[in-house]
């Protein structure tokens, strides 16, 4: 009964999330008027990343459960098929782009600044990096934890028969599928997390809320025109 209802659950969710975010690109893309098509990019930049979130979500559907006191993540999702370290890599892609979905709200202050405020002109590919630098403490803090917490041939099995049994794996499944993630009881510091939260901001704007926009030594790699 748990594996229908999750997977019923899923399907909602990303039937939803697909019809509404591909509905607002097409409303944002026919309807925005010539004058606010600047906030286009913003707008859009949400739409996409929830997309690749919610497609991320249907080929992970990770369950996270508590394995002999050891924080473990089991997968639904396709990428359940593969073996190790393929699966953690995926399960990190998803708590990554699952993180970025908030922390890229960030990226639309940097660009609403730029644009609006200092009036620059800023292409696709110049958002494109602003949203490169805003995603790399995350990327840093995701590729250290895979490292600390990817699953070795040791433990990448369940070896809780009654907790395999309230996820209604059967015996084979057990046997021969891997776990996406281990936890043996190391933590990123907490000071680490707020650094990368914090680094999504501070690593552009120190550098644009104390610049001068009549002053001649403005970063050459930002004053786009």
């Amino acid at each position: 009964m748990i594996t229908e209802i999750y997977k019923a659950l899923t399907f909602c969710v990303v039937t939803s999330g697909l019809v509404f975010n591909f509905s607002l690109i097409w409303l944002i893309l026919r309807y925005t008027m010539n004058e606010m098509r600047i906030y286009n990019r913003i707008l859009l930049q949400t739409c996409i990343v929830d997309i690749i979130g919610i497609f991320v979500f249907a080929a992970v559907q990770p369950v996270f459960v508590s394995d002999n006191g050891i924080g473990t993540v089991w997968e639904y999702g396709p990428t359940h098929y593969l073996p190790n370290p393929w699966q953690s890599i995926c399960f990190m892609f998803f708590g990554f782009i699952s993180r970025f979905t908030t922390m890229n709200v960030c990226s639309q202050f940097v660009f609403r600044y730029l644009a609006v405020v200092r009036e620059i002109k800023i292409k696709w590919k110049h958002h494109t990096i602003i949203l490169i630098i805003s995603a790399l403490p995350l990327m840093v803090m995701f590729v250290i934890s895979d490292i600390i917490n990817q699953p070795t041939p040791e433990n990448e099995h369940l070896t809780n028969y009654e907790l395999a049994k309230m996820l209604e794996l059967d015996n084979y499944t057990v046997n021969n599928y891997v776990v996406g993630f281990r936890n043996p009881g190391y933590k990123i510091s907490s000071f680490f997390n707020n650094l990368c939260k914090y680094s999504n901001i501070s690593n552009i704007f120190n550098n644009y809320f104390l610049w001068d926009k009549n002053s001649t030594v403005c970063p050459p790699k930002i004053y786009w025109t």
